[in-house]
């Protein structure tokens, strides 16, 4: 087992990574005016960066310090401190993954079924206003119903537990209040199952457009005379159905 201090350091040299490279590519479309104006998957990749942002710092960065004094290694705060980091992880959580299907869906819409440019920023909205409405709606159910608090792994968000985490040590700060119960292991369960949900989602989207793109270079194939004259020209033909299913994975 990796000792908890370990762990903190390892979470909070992972999530600095992660906040860099996000705020990089928010950076790169900020600073170019035709990825900011003009490209819709530049927009969605800024929404999704920041989603990235907002979870890996208030979980991995932050880690244990939110957490109520001396309830885990480098814990220095409370229970309302906690909560509050716990809510905006769950946003960034709960966010990012969505964020991710609505690129997935971008691709869809503009591969398969070949969307004109007018007809994409009519969607385009619902590519930002979906992910943040689902995570700030799952956020703000947690937050009112006690779900979240202290967890044993080291950090703020929804736990399984019916009091709060090291709540029964002598030494401790922290109350041991009872959660709410079915309410809170429902919120729970869709957070934990949430990734997977969207996993899922992102898996049989993206195969979709893969099977557009790889139907689009076979018929294209029928009207190429170089193909039908050196047969290994056909790997050279479908890199773009390759390049789709290697981005979707």
């Amino acid at each position: 087992m990796i000792p908890q201090l370990s762990l903190q350091i390892i979470y909070k040299v992972g999530g600095t990574i992660s906040c860099l490279g996000s705020g990089y590519i928010i950076q790169d479309v900020l600073r170019n005016p035709d990825k900011r104006s003009k490209s819709i998957y530049h927009r969605i990749m800024v929404g999704l960066s920041i989603m990235d942002i907002v979870f890996s710092f208030f979980d991995f960065i932050l880690g244990s310090w939110p957490m109520p004094k001396d309830s885990h290694p480098w814990a220095i705060g409370s229970i309302a401190s906690c909560n509050t980091t716990a809510f905006f992880n769950s946003v960034g959580y709960i966010g990012s993954p969505i964020y991710n299907c609505s690129l997935a869906s971008f691709y869809l819409l503009q591969l398969k079924y070949n969307w004109p440019d007018r007809k994409m920023k009519k969607a385009e909205k619902w590519f930002h206003i979906v992910p943040c409405s689902f995570a700030l709606l799952y956020s703000i159910s947690a937050l009112c119903t006690d779900t979240f608090g202290p967890s044993p792994s080291g950090f703020c968000g929804a736990t399984f537990s019916e009091y709060p985490h090291d709540c029964d040590r002598p030494e401790s700060e922290v109350e041991c209040i009872r959660n709410r119960g079915e309410i809170n292991r429902v919120l729970t369960l869709i957070g934990y199952l949430w990734p997977s949900l969207c996993i899922l989602c992102v898996s049989i989207v993206m195969f979709q457009v893969y099977g557009a793109v790889h139907n689009i270079e076979v018929n294209a194939e029928k009207y190429s005379f170089v193909v039908k004259l050196r047969e290994h020209e056909k790997k050279k033909t479908r890199k773009r159905s390759r390049r789709v299913m290697t981005q979707g994975i």
